[in-house]
């Protein structure tokens, strides 16, 4: 049983209570008053966009590492695949919000490790690179199926 888990990293699984959509749109506004100099009000809304981001990767966490759990005990290998590597325009939008240059959830390598999967990265999600992961990825389950 395998699982290949792509993503781009952009956040959208449910966050409880918590849209990621209300977190960006915060972070939007401190955007637009940065923008005309407005620094009080800029600062207010990444303050906000920070503590709804904060709230929301909580339970990130939570959701996913439950289902790492389940993947576990239900004997599944997960591959992971971050599209757009360590820069990807979605981690660095979540790395701005969450006013942490270095922010990294650590849920892929959590993932793949924890299951005895791979982590990969691809540049996009389309051409020689992509196919090239997936290939492998192929030959390492025909090879457990084998032996």
């Amino acid at each position: 049983k395998t699982i290949v888990f792509m993503t781009d990293g952009y956040a959208n699984l449910p966050g409880g209570d918590i849209d990621i959509n209300t977190c960006y749109t915060k972070y939007y506004y401190g955007n637009y008053y940065a923008n005309r100099g407005y620094w009080s009000y800029a600062n207010y809304y990444y303050d906000q966009a920070q503590d709804c981001t904060e709230d929301y990767v909580e339970n990130l966490l939570d959701m996913t590492n439950f289902e790492i759990a389940r993947a576990v005990n239900n004997d599944v290998t997960v591959h992971t695949i971050q599209i757009g590597g360590e820069n990807s325009n979605s981690l660095n939008l979540l790395r701005a919000m969450l006013r942490d240059e270095d922010w990294d959830s650590g849920l892929l390598d959590t993932m793949a490790f924890t299951t005895d999967g791979e982590q990969y990265a691809a540049a996009t999600n389309d051409g020689d690179g992509i196919t090239e992961i997936y290939q492998t990825i192929a030959k390492n389950i025909k090879m457990k199926l084998s032996s």
